[in-house]
């Protein structure tokens, strides 16, 4: 299989070399002849090449014969070549970073010589080395309210469901506003938030250092995005807030305030809504995270607490059409700069929420031999909350050197409570379920920088982190009478879960006179933690062993590791290797055990010429097990899962090979970005997990032996000129195969296959009507020891139409088509937006009036197809409703 991959990837990259070979050298030249209107040569013309930024590169005059000759070394895809003669008109083209003939006719002009401008906005993408930097204008329509609206129309630029932003197939790792970093890698806040309204431009810098100390020495493979603001909003404070109303009680509120005037950066985001629209969409904070010293796969923070409240999604349809919630998010963000040597950043920010949703379930689960039918409606209501806070410190010195402390506090409190009328062919009941889990973090780092002379840097960095995370899980159900005579069917569980984590690190990294870099690294990590889980009845303690867990888990790791960058020409090679030292103990169990094994990375580069990029990277991941693998009692997960599990020393490990192309063109506004990724994930050492059969339907689960998935992802963004469209595609294949394995016997063996596309039309007309079109179409199926199990599929057709009778006011309307259907059953749902929007000519107050799912679409039904289950659930969607908005500027 790994052979049929690789040659894949071949022909892959044979035909994109053939569709996209129009190679620019790295090095190029521009010849030509300068005449006047008679074609008379012009001797003595001077010509200038320069960067989108304006930067000169190269100059060069003509001879006698009016020819001319430029040389150069390309470091952007595009220049601006521009021609000056005395008493001559200037001219200017844009060309591409290849060798060519550029040949100039100059009109005379009889007064004096026009003094030649050169305009940033020329064109509506620039690219300086790492940056490119789109121009919003020439993207926005007016629709757009947040900067995520924004940036879903940025070609190379994608955001996912949740909010999650990436560039050129590449996850982000922060947003920059003005240079400045605003709520970390939470930027999710501001992306949501901040007033579209207010950006001038986006740029997106590759290879970006969290540090500037280490520019040109750190191999750094991160993406941020820099939002530049319009000039009038630089310069004093500013802010949006805007209140709206409407019928069946809905609101939404929404203000900020923000000054990046002298050393104070400030900013102040309030959000309120229950129109469905999450302000942050991900409720949960992982400490971790903030760690950027963190390797992957070293597995040194605690996973997830172990009871969560699973998130509602319906695949095809928008959160905010079937969030039945009530959210408001405080945050504020301060940067100061105290003296020239001493910052201070610092945010914190607060989450709450009320989520309700009635759902009609029916599960048919594939037993052995038999099915097994099962119905329920369940009421549910889902109550987060969530306080995270930070404060970082950064002295310098001197130039050369940087001290840091950084620290984080994190209070997040889940509850959740079900009601449930269940019943099939052979029983029928009644239950409640209440969770609630309280957590609470913290953790503290301190750092040190040092550049030495010569291109050498040293960083010694320390942290602490301590979790506190208690859980009650309470299910009242008939079915525990014959667990536990005493009871009339009322069972409490309580789960507590206490980590503490120090580390330290260090890193020596410097670049050769070769400009080759190298980094060594040393780590060391100790964690300690603690579970215990119990149930409860009206008698008291249930004492039985088997519904006890008490673990005390340590775990020491030390790790080494060396990595280098070799540039050679066009190919930018780079390896890596880490080995670790890990031991482990757990008291009560006696268990002791210690390992030693190694992660290897290795992957390059290639420029084909300036906008055509190949890459290549596989890597070995290698992790141990936490104090939740070595649970040996029954835990009560939810109200249908009671079991018990002994994954003992299981060391997950996985392999991910990635082949990807890329191709910017940002003079045609062309971008793509496509890749191959193949991935396999083993578990050697699991063992079972036993199941009460006595609970729930099944006496044992088996576990995932080995996974392997292909996937292939591709996006791509075209402006029409023609037609003046802007298009994205979207097109996505994966292929995975699993075996699951009882008791380390192969006992099922299946694949998934998928493929799935999105096209998206836009137009750009600078006149009375636009409209947008789309097309969503996904499929999947699944079998099962080679046989046909049945398919998912999902298409959704989308059009829009906006009209703009003058400049103060404009109409939008919406609709929106989704099928999803498998081959049982087949769900279909209409909706029908529209937006009225009306902003006086120079006032800074806009009135809108909206409506949302016009056609008062109640339900949304949706099916799916798994290995061992087929279900089906009808979700509440969220009520006809229409808003009145008022928006204030300031």
């Amino acid at each position: 299989m790994t052979l049929r991959f690789l040659i894949l990837g071949l022909c892959l990259m044979a035909f994109l070399q053939e569709t996209f070979g129009q190679h620019k050298e790295l090095t190029f030249s521009i010849q030509g002849k300068v005449t006047n209107s008679s074609s008379q040569p012009l001797a003595g013309g001077i010509l200038i090449i320069s960067k989108a930024d304006s930067s000169i590169v190269s100059y060069a005059t003509t001879d006698e014969k009016g020819e001319y000759t430029l040389e150069l070394e390309a470091d952007t895809s595009h220049y601006l070549l521009t021609v000056n003669n005395l008493g001559y008109i200037s001219q200017s083209r844009w060309i591409m970073a290849r060798s060519q003939t550029q040949h100039f006719q100059l009109e005379q002009e009889p007064t004096q010589l026009r003094q030649v401008t050169v305009k940033g906005d020329l064109l509506p993408i620039r690219v300086n080395e790492d940056t490119t930097s789109f121009s919003v204008q020439k993207f926005a329509d007016g629709t757009e309210r947040v900067v995520e609206d924004i940036l879903k129309k940025l070609p190379g630029v994608r955001v996912d469901d949740k909010g999650g932003i990436s560039f050129k197939g590449k996850p982000i790792d922060k947003i920059l506003l003005e240079g400045d970093e605003f709520f970390a890698k939470n930027y999710r806040i501001l992306s949501k938030n901040l007033s579209a309204d207010l950006l001038d431009k986006v740029e997106a810098i590759e290879n970006a250092s969290n540090t500037p100390l280490l520019k040109g020495i750190e191999r750094s493979d991160k993406t941020v995005l820099n939002l530049k603001l319009k000039e009038d909003r630089r310069k004093t404070a500013f802010g949006t807030a805007d209140l709206a109303a409407g019928l069946t009680r809905r609101y939404e509120g929404r203000t900020t305030l923000f000054s990046l005037v002298d050393r104070l950066k400030l900013g102040v985001i309030g959000s309120a809504n229950n129109t469905g629209k999450n302000p942050v969409p991900e409720l949960n904070y992982d400490l971790g995270n903030e760690n950027p010293n963190a390797s992957d796969g070293q597995n040194q923070h605690p996973s997830r607490p172990f009871l969560q409240a699973q998130p509602i999604a319906v695949p095809g349809i928008s959160a905010e059409r079937f969030n039945q919630n009530r959210v408001w998010l405080g945050a504020v963000n301060l940067n100061l700069n105290i003296t020239s040597k001493l910052k201070v950043k610092a945010f914190t920010y607060q989450l709450s929420d009320r989520n309700t949703q009635q759902i009609s379930n029916r599960y048919e689960y594939l037993l052995e031999g038999k099915s097994l039918v099962v119905s329920d409606t369940q009421r549910l209501e889902i109550r987060p909350s969530l306080r995270v806070s930070q404060v970082a410190l950064e002295y310098t010195p001197n130039q050369t050197t940087l001290l840091k402390w950084r620290g984080n506090w994190q209070g997040q409190r889940d509850g959740s409570s079900y009601q449930i009328a269940s019943h099939n062919p052979d029983f029928s009941e009644k239950l409640q379920q209440w969770m609630s889990t309280r957590q609470k973090g913290i953790q503290q780092e301190l750092g040190y920088i040092h550049r030495f002379p010569r291109n050498r840097a040293l960083t010694l960095d320390a942290y602490y982190q301590h979790q506190n995370r208690p859980q009650q899980l309470l299910v009242e159900s008939g079915r525990f009478r014959s667990l536990f005579p005493t009871t009339e069917g009322n069972v409490t569980q309580r789960i507590s879960n206490e980590v503490q984590t120090y580390g330290v690190q260090t890193r020596w990294m410097g670049v050769f006179p070769s400009k080759q870099k190298y980094a060594l690294l040393g780590k060391g990590v100790y964690l300690s933690e603690g579970l215990t889980s119990g149930l409860n009845t009206e008698a008291g303690s249930v004492t039985d062993s088997l519904y006890r867990n008490q673990l005390n888990y340590q775990k020491w790791q030390g790790s080494l590791e060396a990595n280098t960058a070799i540039p050679l020409g066009r190919l930018d090679f780079y390896a890596g290797i880490s080995l670790n030292f890990v031991q482990l103990k757990e008291q009560s169990l006696g268990l002791r055990a210690k390992f030693v094994f190694l992660n290897p990375m290795i992957g390059f580069t290639y420029r084909i010429n300036q906008e055509n990029k190949l890459r290549a990277y596989y890597s070995r991941n290698q992790s141990q097990p936490n104090a939740m693998d070595l649970i040996n009692g029954y835990v009560l997960t939810n109200y249908r899962a009671f079991q018990r599990g002994y994954a003992g020393l299981n060391r997950p490990q996985s392999d991910v090979f990635t082949f990807s192309y890329s191709n910017s063109d940002w003079l045609r506004q062309f971008s793509m970005h496509t890749s191959v990724t193949y991935l396999s994930e083993k578990s050697p050492s699991i063992s079972q997990v036993l199941v009460n059969d006595q609970f729930t339907f099944m006496g044992q689960v088996p576990s995932p032996a080995r996974n392997e998935s292909y996937e292939l992802a591709s996006d791509l963004s075209k402006y029409l000129s023609a037609l003046e469209i802007n298009s994205t595609l979207q097109l996505n294949a994966g292929w995975n195969s699993y075996q699951s394995a009882l008791n380390s016997a192969l006992i099922s063996k299946g694949a998934i296959r998928s493929l799935g596309g999105k096209l998206t039309l836009r137009t750009a007309f600078d006149g009375i009507v636009n409209f947008e079109v789309g097309y969503e179409d996904h499929w999947s199926d699944v079998q099962e020891l080679g046989i046909s199990l049945g398919y998912n599929r999902l298409r959704k057709p989308i059009a829009g139409i906006k009209m703009t009778p003058s400049k103060s006011w404009y109409f939008i309307t919406t609709s929106e088509w989704t099928d999803l259907r498998n081959n049982t059953s087949q769900n279909q749902f209409y909706f029908l937006d529209a937006l009225v929007r009306f902003t006086p000519l120079r006032k800074r107050v806009v009135y809108e009036l909206s409506g949302k799912n016009l056609l008062g679409s109640p339900t949304a039904t949706y099916s799916q197809l798994s290995n061992f289950l087929i279900s089906q659930s009808t979700y509440q969607l969220v009520a006809r409703y229409i808003l009145a908005r008022v928006e204030f500027n300031f």
